[in-house]
């Protein structure tokens, strides 16, 4: 009888120790691996802040869409950065409404605005407008009208 009691206190001592120097090793492990544990169990108080610094969208891009008639004029402007709101591009151009999704979509380039402010605006010519559909007179009002440059 006394045989089958000293089994299981030597199977949970053994077991026990088997369980430390397993930590120990494993810890030792983790240790040679450059790995810090105990940053597995800290908040670290920079999260949050850091978390706020890596939002900032570089090349930054917003769209102004403006519809007049069956066309669509759109106007994008390129920033610096979501924070710092630099613009360094513009561009608006015009295409029709409608477009079958997937299809290939024609547009023509009305303009460019330069960091200067000044507004560079598309030749106007018959190949450029046909797969469009607009005439250089359409094309100037939209231009004029609708793009909608800072």
């Amino acid at each position: 009888m006394r045989r089958y009691l000293r089994f299981p206190l030597e199977f949970a001592s053994t077991s026990a120790a088997v369980a430390i120097v397993s930590a120990f090793f494993v810890g030792d492990m983790i240790d040679a691996a450059g790995w810090d544990w105990r940053s597995w169990f800290t908040v670290d108080p920079r999260a949050e802040e850091q978390a706020i610094e890596t939002s900032e969208i570089r090349n930054y891009v917003e769209f102004v869409s403006v519809s007049a008639g069956t066309y669509l004029i759109i106007t994008g402007i390129e920033f610096d950065s979501s924070y710092q709101r630099r613009i360094l591009k513009q561009w608006c151009y015009a295409e029709r409404f409608g477009v079958v999704p997937g299809a290939a979509e024609p547009k023509v380039s009305l303009a460019t605005k330069d960091t200067a402010g000044a507004v560079h605006p598309n030749l106007f010519t018959f190949e450029n407008l046909r797969p469009v559909g607009l005439t250089e007179a359409e094309a100037r009002a939209f231009l004029n009208d609708h793009c909608r440059f800072r």
